[in-house]
């Protein structure tokens, strides 16, 4: 691995790092809040559960210039990809939703969003297979 890509990757962990420091302190500060019996005004908790989105923010330019930095092949393969992990989680999201209006709980957005990035990963791998 050549020195800039190693400096992109630390880069990530670094943002990574920040998000993981953000999130846990979010986290404490709004289950110590539940835990001492007393409640945050809604308008007091909503930007402390915001919190951690400002690192993350910093996934996307870091996303597109490695995006910019592939060649064309790599480009295509990781967008036939991405792809296949939309329609497929669409297709999925669709189908649950019909299981829903049966009795089955909501699923979160957050466990919508892991699972399309859980497909995009296999379409990585069964593309490299």
């Amino acid at each position: 691995m050549t020195l800039p890509a190693v400096s992109r990757w630390l880069r990530l962990a670094g943002i990574l790092a920040a998000y993981t420091a953000v999130l846990s302190a979010s986290v404490a500060l709004l289950a110590f809040n539940v835990a001492d019996g007393k409640s945050l005004p809604l308008a007091a908790k909503i930007p402390i559960a915001l919190a951690p989105m400002i690192p993350a923010l910093l996934v996307i330019p870091w996303t597109m210039k490695n995006f910019r930095l592939m060649d064309e092949m790599q480009v295509r393969h990781q967008l036939e990809a991405i792809v296949a992990a939309a329609v497929t989680a669409a297709f999925l999201v669709m189908g649950y939703s019909f299981l829903e209006m049966v009795g089955l709980p909501r699923l979160p957005m957050s466990v919508v969003w892991c699972g399309m990035v859980g497909l995009w990963v296999t379409a990585i791998w069964v593309q490299r297979w």
